[in-house]
C-alpha cells in the first residue's frame, strides 16, 4: 500500500483516481482547487475516510498545504489537472512528486497540449508520466505512451483515449516503483509550448487551408469555446463540427437533390449526379 496524495479534479483527475481507487491505492489525502471541486468526488473521499483540503487561494494557503501534507506523512505526489505549479517547500516534503499530462513532453508543455496538437495536425498525442519540478512540465519522464489521432476525431475523443491511457500509464508506474523497476529518463528533444488560449484566439480565419480550418474547428468544440466567425451585423456565428478527409474522392456531405461536396487534394468539390452516394464512401 502506497501512502500519497492527489491533487486534481475534472473529468480526467475523477477518472484517474477512481481508477485507482479501484485498483486498490487509496490515497490519504485529496487537494482540490476551488475551480475544479467536484461534489461527488467529495462524497466518495468521505466514503473512503480520505481527508480532503480544498484550496481557494494557491498562494495564500502555502501554509496550510505544509501542515496537511506533513500531518499526513506520505512519500507520493499523484497531480492530474492541478492548475498551479507546485513550489520547492512543497516538492520537497516527498520523495516522489509525480505528475499526468496529456502531452508528448518535451512537445507541447503547458495549458492547452490537446487543442494544440490538433492545430499543428499531429498524427499522434501522448500521455505522460513524470517528476514534478519548480518548471512547467520539465520533470524526468517516468512513462509515455501515444494514441492516434484520427480524421474524423475530435478533441473530446482524444481526450477520452488519452484519459483511459492515464490511468493505464499510472497504474504501471505505481507497480514500477513497488517493484524497484522505475527508471526516470531525462526529455530529449525540442520544447514546444502549449499556451493558454484566450477567447479571441478562438476567431476562424477562412484564408487558412481547409485542412487548418478542419483542425482548428475540431480542437474547440463543447464543452470548449468553440470557434466562430462574425455574420452581417456582428452576429457571432459559432461551429460544432467539421468534416474533411485526408484523402481525395471521399464523399463528406450529402446536400440533397442528388447534390454532394466530396474531397479533393487541395480541398473539396461540389457536385451534381444521378448516382447515389454514401457519406464517408471512397470514389475511385
Amino acid at each position: 500500500m502506497m501512502n500519497y496524495i492527489f491533487w486534481g479534479g475534472k473529468a480526467i483527475g475523477n477518472y484517474v483516481l477512481n481508477g485507482l481507487i479501484e485498483n486498490g491505492y487509496v490515497p490519504k489525502g485529496i487537494i482540490l482547487y476551488k475551480d475544479i471541486i467536484d461534489q461527488e468526488l467529495i462524497k466518495k473521499a468521505d466514503s473512503l475516510n480520505i481527508k480532503v483540503l480544498k484550496i481557494h487561494s494557491f498562494h495564500k494557503q502555502q501554509d496550510d498545504l505544509e501542515l496537511f501534507i506533513i500531518k499526513l506523512n506520505v512519500d507520493l505526489f499523484i497531480s492530474v489537472a492541478f492548475p498551479f505549479i507546485l513550489p520547492s517547500r512543497i516538492l520537497k516534503l516527498v520523495k516522489y512528486p509525480i505528475n499526468i499530462h496529456t502531452g508528448a513532453i518535451p512537445k507541447y508543455r503547458g495549458h492547452h497540449p490537446l487543442s494544440a496538437a490538433l492545430l499543428n495536425d499531429e498524427p499522434y498525442q501522448a500521455t505522460t508520466v513524470h517528476f514534478m519540478t519548480e518548471e512547467v512540465d520539465a520533470g524526468d519522464i517516468l512513462l509515455q505512451d501515444f494514441v492516434p489521432i484520427k480524421n474524423e476525431d475530435s478533441i473530446l475523443t482524444i481526450r477520452q483515449k488519452l484519459i483511459e491511457l492515464s490511468l493505464n500509464l499510472i497504474l504501471t508506474v505505481l507497480k514500477q516503483l513497488k517493484n524497484g523497476t522505475l527508471y526516470p529518463k531525462k526529455q530529449i528533444g525540442e520544447i514546444i509550448w502549449a499556451p493558454k488560449r484566450n477567447p479571441e484566439d478562438s476567431r476562424v480565419d477562412f484564408t487558412k487551408t481547409s485542412r487548418y480550418l478542419h483542425n482548428f474547428i475540431r480542437a474547440l468544440v463543447d464543452p470548449y469555446p468553440n470557434a466562430f466567425a462574425f455574420k452581417k451585423g456582428d452576429k457571432i456565428v459559432k461551429f460544432k463540427k467539421s468534416i474533411t478527409s485526408n484523402k481525395p474522392g471521399v464523399v463528406l456531405a450529402d446536400l440533397g437533390q442528388n447534390h454532394y461536396i466530396i474531397s479533393t487534394s487541395d480541398g473539396i468539390v461540389y457536385v451534381e449526379t444521378d448516382a447515389k452516394l454514401i457519406v464517408g464512401e471512397e470514389l475511385q
